[in-house]
C-alpha cells in the first residue's frame, strides 16, 4: 500500500493529473482521449464494463468516475497517460474521444461546478470562479482564463486532444450527434477487434439544449465563447449541418 501510494505520488509529479487525457486499455489496443463535459462519465463506465473492478471492488474504493481509478488500474489492465507517453508508448493503439459543442459544454460546466455546487471546487476557486456567480460573469471568467491555467472543464479540446501540434484521436464523436456512437462500435470491431458495447449513460443533468437559447440571450456572451474557443469551431464543428436547432442557430449569430 505505502510503496502503491510512493508510486503514485512520484508519477504525479513527472505529470500531473491535469495533463493526464489519455485512458490506456493495452490489451485492447485502446486509447480513449477523454474530454470533460463531453460523455466523459458515460464513457469511462462503458470501458470500465470490460474490466474486473465490480467482481473485486471493496466497500470504499474508486469507482471509474475517479482519476485515481484509472491511474492505479495497471492491476487490472489501465492506465491514465499525457500525451507524450501515449504517443512513445502506445502508438500501435486505436485513440478514440468525444467532443461537445462550445457553447452547450460552456453551460455544462457552469449548472455542473457553480450553479448545483454546494461548495466550489479549489481548482476553480483559485481562478476567481465563486457560487452563486451569474453564467455572465461565469462565461467573462471563462473567457479571460488561457488553456495554460484553465481548469480541464473548461480547457479548449483542441488543446486537450493535441501534441506538439499534432491532433491524436483517429476517430472523433460528437455528444450531438447519437450516430456517432454506432459509428464507433463498427471502426472500434473492423479495426482492433474489440466490441465496445452499448454506451453507459451516466450523470445526464440536461435533456435537449433549447436553454441554450436563454443562457445566450445576450449576443455578447456568444462572441465570448465563439473568440475562446476558435480551435475548437475551426477543427471540431466547422460544419454546424448536424446540430441541434438551438445550437446552429449560436453558430450563425457567433
Amino acid at each position: 500500500m505505502l510503496f502503491n501510494a510512493l508510486s503514485r505520488s512520484i508519477r504525479l509529479v513527472l505529470t500531473p493529473i491535469r495533463e493526464r487525457h489519455f485512458i490506456v486499455l493495452p490489451e485492447k489496443k485502446l486509447v480513449y482521449a477523454r474530454v470533460p463535459k463531453a460523455a466523459n462519465s458515460s464513457i469511462k463506465y462503458t470501458l470500465a464494463e470490460h474490466l474486473d473492478w465490480k467482481r473485486d471492488r471493496r466497500e470504499g474504493s474508486l469507482g471509474p468516475n475517479n482519476d485515481l481509478f484509472w491511474l492505479d488500474g495497471r492491476a487490472h489492465g489501465t492506465d491514465l497517460l499525457g500525451a507524450q507517453s501515449v504517443v512513445a508508448r502506445h502508438a500501435d493503439c486505436f485513440v478514440f474521444t468525444y467532443v461537445r459543442n462550445p457553447y452547450d459544454r460552456v453551460v455544462s460546466c457552469y449548472n455542473n461546478k457553480i450553479r448545483i455546487k454546494d461548495e466550489i471546487q479549489p481548482s476553480f476557486a483559485r481562478l476567481g470562479f465563486s457560487l452563486g456567480m451569474s453564467f455572465a460573469a461565469f462565461v467573462e471568467k471563462v473567457a479571460e482564463t488561457g488553456d495554460d491555467r484553465a481548469d480541464n472543464h473548461f480547457r479548449s479540446q483542441m488543446d486537450i486532444l493535441s501534441h506538439r501540434g499534432r491532433y491524436l484521436p483517429e476517430f472523433t464523436g460528437r455528444c450531438e450527434d447519437p450516430d456517432d456512437w454506432p459509428k464507433l462500435q463498427l471502426r472500434l470491431r473492423e479495426e482492433i477487434g474489440f466490441e465496445i458495447g452499448p454506451l453507459q449513460t451516466r450523470h445526464v443533468k440536461r435533456q435537449g439544449r433549447d436553454d441554450l437559447i436563454d443562457y445566450y440571450a445576450d449576443p455578447a456572451l456568444v462572441r465570448m465563447v465563439r473568440e475562446r474557443y476558435p480551435t475548437d469551431f475551426e477543427h471540431l464543428y466547422a460544419d454546424a449541418a448536424d446540430l441541434p436547432a438551438a445550437l446552429k442557430q449560436l453558430n450563425a449569430t457567433g
